[in-house]
């Protein structure tokens, strides 16, 4: 529970919202990957992480912390990104049109969690053992929004507490 700062749901399983405003299974403590008798943690601070690994490469580049999530409703898990530096959670194309000239008027990318779910695929699952993946030539934007919804907007995070 010290890596939680609510829990959200007990059971049939764990759902917390960690120290980061991550929301997770079992607070993200992993057994799989390390030595038998120790578990792993999330970084504290997923973000910072991530500017200080941004900042010992040394280049303009952006850095992005991955875990993989199940999903609601879907079977499976996918990489996500739980912290990231250098470039912006999301893409806003409100107020593009699309290819049929019809103005967007809600989508945001979540492009973090797009560009960690590719990572995540080529690192691997299970035994692989790739820490990370570089890729170039990304366009992507530097500055925009929050990636983790603010409570009054969430319709979901009510209902568990129900």
């Amino acid at each position: 529970m010290d890596e939680s700062l609510e829990v959200l749901l007990e059971k049939p399983f764990l759902l917390v919202v960690t120290r980061f405003g991550h929301i997770c299974v079992n607070a993200g403590i992993d057994q799989s990957n390390v030595g038998d008798g120790r578990i792993l943690l999330l970084p504290e601070d997923p973000s910072a992480s991530a500017a200080a690994l941004r900042e010992k490469i040394g280049k303009d580049c952006a850095v992005i912390i991955t875990d993989t999530c199940g999903r609601p409703f879907r079977c499976g898990v996918a990489g996500v990104a739980i912290g990231w530096a250098g470039l912006a959670a999301l893409k806003d194309w409100r107020g593009m049109c699309d290819m049929h000239g019809k103005v967007l008027e809600i989508t945001l990318e979540a492009i973090v969690d797009e560009i960690a779910g590719m990572a995540n695929l080529l690192m691997g699952e299970a035994g692989d053992g790739t820490p990370a993946v570089v890729f170039r030539g990304l366009k992507y934007p530097r500055s925009g929004g929050s990636l983790f919804m603010p409570k009054d907007k969430d319709v979901i995070r009510p209902q568990l507490k129900s």
